[in-house]
């Protein structure tokens, strides 16, 4: 047995990849917003690494802005058979199918902006988009349909006051992190790779360092669907999140609210890419844990477009009318971004 690895190992040949992928954007609001400058312009780098060595997996994702360093991912991994990768590490979460799909790259995604409920943390996302621990990654083939598995289990984030706040696997010890649970199912048939439907499940224990709260309890069901037809594609989520929070002198809190967005794409050609997107949040007006993030978007509804400037540079425009926790503006956003060589 010993000999088979050793022997496997020596054949094994070392691949990597490293990309950089940069952004510059610009917004305008029609007023002040308390999370936002009026008028404002960000400059970020996210370098994005990895590396395969036999069976070996490495992971790693370094994200450089004008107020932001993080390592947003650093994981292990190891493949077992064809079907099977088990990681340790930061990574992102199962919620929905915009972590899986899309990274912190920004290029890769269609829209200037994630979803508001699954931005990252520190952009107001309500639901954690990264854990450390453990995470399962399963394929299985059945006819002409494949079905995905993905199974967390780790330790979620903190809430701090203003936003939640992930593990940084640079300063460790820093925060108090506790239980995180997922679990995504997606299927596709073999010849509609873009043609996705799933559903997800999490549970995550928050601690909190706000004071008067203890702990708040996330309790996430939902479901996705991606569709296409010709030069249209239409993708849309649909989720329900209990939360659960015990105070300080003793008191608990139970309540709910449902999210849900719709995104309908219209590829008019090769370079050119029309969209839009509906974001709703229903029975949250009074959500004691949402009014603890105010940078949440709870309603949104937009429309843009992408160009692509070349093989790997893209421009974006969108405009959009949000509700970020009671406050409406309006905003044009101007975005190129990358993926460089």
């Amino acid at each position: 047995m010993v000999f088979c690895l050793i022997t496997g190992a020596a054949h094994a040949e070392y691949q990597d990849e490293f990309i950089p992928f940069p952004l510059i954007t610009l917004h305008f609001n029609d007023r002040d917003v308390a999370q936002l400058d009026q008028h404002g312009s960000d400059a970020a780098v996210d370098f994005f690494y990895s590396a395969e060595y036999g069976q070996a997996r490495l992971l790693a994702e370094f994200f450089v802005s004008r107020e932001e360093r993080e390592m947003e991912r650093l994981a292990v991994g190891w493949v077992i058979g064809e079907t099977t990768r088990i990681w340790l590490g930061r990574y992102h979460t199962a919620l929905d199918q915009w972590n899986r799909k899309h990274h912190h790259g920004a290029y890769l995604q269609t829209t200037i902006y994630r979803p508001g409920i699954i931005e990252f943390e520190e952009e107001g996302g309500a639901i954690p988009a990264h854990a450390t621990g453990i995470t399962l990654q399963k394929t299985q083939h059945s006819g002409n349909r494949m079905t995905y598995y993905t199974l967390d289990f780790g330790l979620g984030p903190e809430l701090a006051p203003g936003h939640l706040s992930a593990v940084d696997v640079l300063k460790p010890g820093d925060g108090d992190h506790q239980l995180l649970v997922t679990l995504a199912v997606a299927h596709h048939a073999m010849d509609t790779l873009f043609d996705d439907s799933g559903v997800f499940v999490g549970y995550v224990m928050i601690p909190s360092s706000i004071n008067g709260i203890d702990r708040v309890r996330l309790t996430i069901l939902g479901a996705y669907t991606n569709y296409s037809q010709e030069r249209w594609h239409v993708r849309g989520s649909l989720m329900r999140i209990a939360t659960d929070l015990d105070f300080s002198n003793g008191d608990k809190t139970d309540d709910a609210f449902f999210y849900a967005y719709l995104q309908p794409e219209y590829w008019q050609q090769t370079d050119l890419t029309l969209y839009g997107r509906v974001e709703i949040t229903e029975g949250a007006s009074n959500n004691f844990y949402l009014q603890q993030i105010p940078a949440y978007i709870r309603q949104r509804a937009l429309i843009g477009a992408r160009y692509q400037l070349s093989q790997n540079q893209a421009l974006k425009l969108e405009l959009a009318n949000s509700d970020q926790f009671g406050q409406r503006y309006g905003q044009a956003t101007l975005q190129w971004s990358a993926a460089l060589p």
